[in-house]
């Protein structure tokens, strides 16, 4: 998601790896909530009735999209300021400028965005993977052979949510 331009401004240069760096750990730690959450979606979901999926499927979805939003609210407004601050080296337009450089974010988002769909309805992704289960034994000890290779998975212009 990283993404700074370069320029022979050290201290612009300085801004906006500060900014991506604080991008990046903010997306990390939604990113890591979300795989949790979004198993958890597709476990209620595959319990609930047809009239109750949507509903947790949103309940889940919401607040990380809430949090995916003022990330990217947060850092557009760090280079606003920031193109502001430049406005030599940004040019006349600091809107423009402190949009083009949320583009990479954005584009990352909505990626994030697909995947957790995929997640919740399918109970996996690009990500993560279901390899097997096993029944519970209290006091026995099992084991599961978890393989080294894994299919690609379908393209994402090949998945839809399920009807």
């Amino acid at each position: 998601m990283s993404h700074t331009k370069s320029t022979n401004n050290r201290h612009l240069t300085a801004a906006l790896e500060a900014i991506a760096n604080l991008l990046e750990r903010g997306f990390a730690a939604i990113d890591h909530s979300a795989g949790i959450q979004g198993l958890m979606a597709h476990s209620e979901i595959e319990q609930m009735g047809i009239s109750q999926k949507s509903a947790v499927f949103f309940r889940h979805f919401l607040p990380l999209r809430k949090q995916m939003i003022e990330l990217l609210a947060d850092t557009y407004r760090k280079f606003l300021r920031v193109a502001l601050a430049h406005a030599s080296d940004t040019g006349g337009d600091p809107e423009r400028w402190a949009w083009i450089q949320l583009q990479p974010a954005v584009l990352a988002a909505l990626e994030w965005t697909r995947d957790w769909y995929i997640l919740s309805c399918d109970g996996e992704n690009q990500s993560i993977r279901h390899e097997g289960a096993i029944d519970f034994v209290p006091g026995q000890t099992v084991s599961l052979s978890i393989p080294t290779t894994v299919p690609p998975s379908p393209p994402p212009a090949s998945w839809s949510a399920p009807a």
